[in-house]
């Protein structure tokens, strides 16, 4: 699995992403492009938010409405919620990572950690 501390805040929003739509969740494509809209949305009505934020702002909603997940609930919360959800270990190890990238401040980055994950 990846380590996702070592990676980009946009690198870990879009691995969750591409795990929730391999996964098969019933309304992963749609949630997909809900994503890529609200971010989008987002880019345009804010466009002095830095790119981080926006990302976890899109991503927030996309979790909340396919996993039901509140996404600044404990860890121990998310823990009790993935066998209600139906929510595969790695999408919560992925959901539990960006929490604490978020938790820990890390994840109001626009600068050079952007895009460069290759």
């Amino acid at each position: 699995m990846t380590d996702y501390h070592e990676k980009s805040a946009a690198f870990v929003i879009n691995d969750i992403i591409t795990q929730i739509v391999k996964g098969g969740h019933p309304k992963a494509r749609r949630l997909a492009e809900d994503y890529n809209s609200e971010r989008k949305g987002l880019m345009e009505t804010n466009p002095n938010m830095p790119l981080g934020l926006t990302v976890v702002e899109a991503l927030r909603g996309l979790l909340e409405q396919a996993y039901g997940i509140q996404f600044y609930a404990s860890v121990a919360d998310m823990l009790e919620n993935v066998a209600e959800h139906g929510m595969s270990r790695e999408d919560a190890h992925a959901v539990i990572s960006v929490a604490d990238l978020i938790r820990d401040g890390n994840v109001a980055i626009s600068g050079p950690n952007i895009g460069n994950d290759n």
